[in-house]
């Protein structure tokens, strides 16, 4: 097997790997006790981040009737994950009263097959009373794949919910699609965080991917948590939601506003979403949005707050020091590393104390570098700040402990912590370093006393070496030649132009600026949208004309592209007119962006070289 196919192989089990992690297939019945008259809606649901799915297989059914009643496809991307959520409808009319099995289904997603579990169900007769158990406040049949086992496993815990069931003749209250936006706590502290959850909800398709625009924050600092995605009852119906979360920080004191969020989607057709992808869509977008929320940030108290306090707010802080060496000579650097770690805003940390070692040390201004890290949705982190010091004087000293005030919102008060001291031990400079260390401290004492250090002569001079060789006298005289050095090169190019020409090699010459000319333009993209055109002009330039309406396929069979590439060339393809409906962010993403430039740039010189 030769390196490319290899290669290839690798591609397309990765690929197929990550398809199998990411997809998900469960059944779920509306109810599992029905009369013989009565009709059963089944739903097959697939989401997956694949768009090849295939029809489920259907397993032998002998208690049932069973009708197709159509299938709606959705496809989103939110925060640079792409999801297509694909359900397959279908109506059992129960034809037998007892219990009965609902078998698995098949469904093919990237040549994997998954299979959802079995549901039982129970079937009546009309006027059997006490044997008919009633549908309401049972939860619906649900089976799953194994992926998705693990996901319904969670919900158990808290992070996602199973859908229930409610009494048909329930009447759901709420809209099909609709937003919330929850806060945690409507007073705080300044820089006390303030959990925002904002969810968008939907319990039908929509024609491409919703798009989200994040509520403006008047007098708030925020970070990103995380993003959550899960099923939950709402007025008897089964929602599907997406959640963002954010930590807010209080600026300054007063009220403080959360604006709306907002997301736009444009309402699926069902069955003709293919045509209206292709063909533009007769429904108008639609816009949800969340209300405003008012937060009021409290000033911190004055009671006990010391010249320590450097702006913490939160809980859990400790402060060390380390020095990076113990014992070192006069005139020698030693940095001091200050690590402040806790749950808070570590950004509000701006200085430290001032250090004060007497005129036996020299100090310099302290830099600092912060990390955030979330847990349990609360955000902290370290913050480090390093100070170089350097000692002027031999002897024993001792680095005083740094004392750190932060202030705590559960206790609502100060607290103190400090570090441990460190001691030293500075030798006597070291001979070499005596002369400098003289030097500086007569530079020093000058300026204080207003005297000004002049150089009075020069007694280094540059020296000349005759130039013997024949080389050194050539190049010397053409060093001579001063501007006209540029005929030179302009001759040598020339001739190397014509060459070319005369080859025949011009053709080679047109065809290496095109690649090169897309290879500049995809590696220098700004969003993952710019990709695309660059890929197109490309390949526009080896055929010789433009694509117009010609399609990828037909481009690559006209380049002569073996059908691996061609494959890949059709794969890309598809999933960057897919992402024309992703929101101005996600094209932005930075992460996803590199992934998308290395793979349209490998994918280029795979071209380069087949293409004939």
């Amino acid at each position: 097997m030769t390196l490319k196919k290899l290669f290839l192989f690798f591609i397309f089990s990765m690929a197929t790997m990550a398809a199998f992690a990411q997809t998900q297939v469960y059944a779920r019945v509306d109810k599992t006790y029905a009369e013989v008259k009565e009709e059963i809606t089944l739903t097959i649901n697939v989401v997956s981040n694949s768009t090849n799915i295939k029809n489920p297989i259907m397993p032998s059914l002998p208690n049932f009737n069973i009708y197709s009643s159509g299938q709606a496809r959705n496809v989103s991307m939110i925060n640079g994950k792409v999801s297509v959520n694909m359900h397959f409808n279908y109506i059992l009319s129960p034809r037998f009263a007892g219990k009965s099995t609902i078998g698995s289904f098949a469904v093919e997603v990237d040549g994997q097959v998954y299979k959802t579990e079995p549901i039982e169900v129970e079937v009546y007769r009309a006027g059997q009373g006490s044997g008919a158990k009633t549908t309401a406040g049972k939860m619906p049949a649900y089976s799953s794949s194994q992926t998705y086992q693990n996901k319904v496993k969670a919900a158990k815990t808290g992070q996602a919910q199973k859908p229930s069931q409610i009494a048909p003749s329930k009447r759901n209250l709420y809209p099909d699609f609709f937003m919330t936006a929850k806060v945690d706590k409507m007073q705080a502290y300044l820089n006390e965080q303030i959990n925002l959850k904002i969810r968008f909800y939907q319990n039908k398709s929509t024609l491409g991917n919703p798009q989200y625009e994040r509520p403006k924050m008047e007098g708030f600092i925020f970070e990103d948590i995380k993003t959550n995605e899960g099923f939950e009852e709402k007025g008897g119906s089964q929602y599907r939601y997406i959640e963002f979360e954010m930590a807010l920080f209080g600026i300054l004191p007063g009220e403080a506003t959360i604006g709306s969020a907002k997301v736009e989607y444009v309402p699926s057709s069902g069955m003709f979403d293919a045509f209206d992808m292709f063909f533009g869509s007769a429904a108008s977008p639609q816009i949800v949005k969340t209300e405003p929320i008012e937060i009021t940030i409290k000033p911190l108290p004055t009671k006990d707050k010391t010249a320590n306090f450097a702006g913490a707010v939160g809980r859990d802080f400790q402060i060390s020091t380390q020095v990076d060496k113990a014992e070192l000579h006069v005139g020698e650097t030693l940095v001091l590393t200050t690590k402040i770690s806790g749950i808070g805003n570590m950004r509000a940390i701006d200085t430290l104390p001032a250090l004060d070692l007497g005129p036996s040390f020299r100090i310099y201004d302290s830099t600092s570098s912060s990390s955030t890290k979330i847990r349990s949705g609360l955000l902290g982190g370290i913050k480090e700040f390093k100070t170089i010091i350097v000692p002027r004087t031999s002897g024993n000293f001792t680095i005083p402990p740094s004392v750190f005030q932060y202030f705590n919102p559960q206790i609502e008060s100060y607290q103190t912590i400090q570090s441990a001291p460190i001691n030293l031990k500075v030798l006597p400079a070291l001979d070499n370093q005596r002369d400098a260390l003289a030097v500086q401290d007569f530079s020093q004492n000058s300026a204080q006393n207003g005297k000004k250090i002049e150089r009075i002569s020069r007694d280094i001079y540059y020296l000349k070496k005759e130039e013997t060789s024949l080389l050194n006298k050539t190049l010397t005289a053409v060093k001579y030649f001063g501007k006209y050095n540029y005929l030179l090169f302009a001759v040598l190019a020339l001739a190397l132009l014509i060459n070319f020409i005369s080859k025949g090699e011009f053709e080679f010459l047109s065809n290496q600026k095109a690649y090169l000319k897309a290879k500049r333009k995809i590696s220098k993209a700004q969003n993952i949208s710019a990709i695309a055109p660059a890929l197109q002009e490309y390949l526009a330039a080896k055929q010789g004309k433009a694509l117009g309406i010609m399609t990828i396929a037909q481009s690559a069979k006209n380049l002569k592209l073996d059908t691996a590439t061609s494959t890949l060339l059709n794969a890309f393809w598809q999933e960057l007119e897919m992402l024309k409906y992703a929101p101005s962010d996600t094209l932005k993403n930075t992460l996803a962006l590199k992934q998308f430039v290395q793979r349209a740039l490998n994918l280029l010189k795979q071209i380069e070289k087949e293409a004939k």
